[in-house]
């Protein structure tokens, strides 16, 4: 079991050296939260963004789902998103395997018309030596802007990284993001640090 969470961490580490000359953008983000209620800023580091977004987010997780409200700035335009998510976790041995089911409702001034996305996603994660390795999957269904009954594939994202506590009450997560099409083919790469703070 070991030599398992070795070669899933040393995966991890090796995959960033062979990607660091084809990054497109590095994407920063920090994430404070007191209870169950957080505050996020984010720039570069969304699969649903563009690279030169700011992101901010407050969101509650609740009892039964978390909810959010995100406000998008790219520029001279502004979009918000309201989110409903909600998390399950499986753990075989040491590995923890989690799936989120997630959507969104998009309006603002890059739509003619408001719209659904949902977004579920799929993540290994195993802590080993104090560092959680993990890779993650998602994938995006669109509504027609105007027709929340008709749906079309959006987009799909790849992440590997890793989550470390550098104190009690921080975080860091590394990541590299593969932004991709509809038939996972990569279309922008990007090296994500994340901050999340606890109050």
């Amino acid at each position: 079991m070991n030599k398992l969470l070795l070669s899933i961490v040393a995966a991890t580490f090796m995959a960033v050296p062979a990607f660091a000359d084809d990054f497109d953008k590095t994407g920063v983000s920090v994430t404070a939260s007191t209870g169950n209620l957080s505050f996020g800023y984010a720039a570069g580091t969304h699969a649903d963004f563009a690279d030169g977004a700011d992101v901010f987010t407050l969101s509650n997780a609740g009892p039964v789902a978390n909810v959010g409200l995100q406000f998008i700035s790219n520029g001279s335009t502004d979009d918000y998103r309201l989110n409903l998510s909600k998390r399950a976790d499986l753990t075989l041995l040491n590995l923890n395997v989690y799936g989120v089911a997630e959507a969104h409702y998009d309006f603002g001034d890059s739509f003619a018309n408001d719209r659904l996305v949902l977004s579920p996603y799929v993540g290994i994660e195993a802590p080993v030596f104090g560092v959680t390795p993990y890779v993650e999957i998602g994938y995006d269904v669109s509504s027609l802007e105007g027709d929340f009954l008709d749906f079309n594939n959006q987009d799909s994202y790849a992440a590997v990284g890793a989550r470390m506590s550098i104190s009690e009450s921080v975080e860091l997560n590394a990541q590299i993001l593969n932004k991709m099409d509809t038939d996972f083919d990569n279309t922008d790469r990007e090296f994500v640090v994340g901050f999340n703070i606890k109050l």
